[in-house]
């Protein structure tokens, strides 16, 4: 191995793995990087790219609410992650940059189909 060579990601891993860390950045949710849908207890209900998530803490990129949603296929939140959203009775806001949600009590990962769904809105 090279350290010269080495990427950020595994720098971090290192940082972690001796002990040099002061905080929960090594707790790296196994979602971070996937299209997600996070479920709040107060606000409601967010689609986005998982930036961190650390408890019921959560950061997101690129994320969209759904005010209003039905799933394509299925009745609850995971047919929305698998299926997309129906056309009818769905209002999605617009894409935010970047999002902290705090209060966060379920994130699903989304299928490539969902994710097109939610951003076609």
């Amino acid at each position: 191995m090279n350290i010269d060579d080495l990427t950020l990601g595994q720098i971090k891993q290192l940082k972690c793995m001796l002990g040099g860390s002061e905080s929960h950045s090594c707790d790296t949710h196994p979602f971070v990087g996937r299209y997600v849908i996070l479920r709040c207890y107060a606000a409601g209900v967010h689609a986005g790219i998982l930036v961190s998530q650390s408890g019921d803490q959560a950061v997101l990129k690129n994320s969209r609410r759904l005010w209003r949603w039905r799933a394509a296929s299925g009745i609850a939140l995971s047919g929305v992650a698998q299926n997309g959203l129906s056309k009818s009775d769905t209002k999605v806001d617009v894409m935010n940059p970047e999002l902290a949600l705090t209060g966060v009590i379920e994130t699903i990962p989304c299928s490539k189909v969902a994710e097109e769904s939610i951003n076609g809105f």
